[in-house]
């Protein structure tokens, strides 16, 4: 299950692209428990893909979640051209915008809206790391 988590140092999102934000954390990532990686041949570090559908994230272990949770960040598209980082196509399927594995076919009943807190996935190492 995929879940949202937002950094205090990065919040809002739109502030991502200040290189001083940039340089703490460079790359997208997603976290999730040591205990959940082996068995997906997933090391700290790797490149992901998150599937339903695909979007790109490194892998970042956490001993505090459950092995079923992975937790990413959005706002991951901006490049930061002060620190030579690049920016993520965020329409395309090896971007890194979390919002697009957000599907419509599971809707709430009463509001209609997506689940933006909770949301099936799976993780795969992407190819060509």
């Amino acid at each position: 299950m995929l879940d949202h988590a937002e950094a205090r140092a990065a919040r809002p999102h739109q502030h991502h692209a200040l290189p001083s934000l940039h340089e703490r954390a460079p790359h997208p990532e997603v976290e999730l428990r040591p205990a959940a990686a082996p068995a997906r041949g997933i090391a700290n570090g790797d490149w992901l893909s998150i599937e339903t559908p695909e979007v790109r994230a490194r892998a970042r272990l956490n001993h505090n979640l459950d092995p079923r949770v992975v937790i990413g960040k959005h706002g991951w598209w901006q490049a930061c051209s002060e620190i030579g980082a690049p920016g993520h196509d965020p329409f395309a399927s090896h971007g890194a915008n979390l919002n697009l594995i957000i599907g419509s076919t599971a809707l709430d009943p009463v509001s209609g809206t997506a689940s933006h807190r909770a949301y099936l996935c799976e993780i795969r190492p992407a190819a060509g790391q």
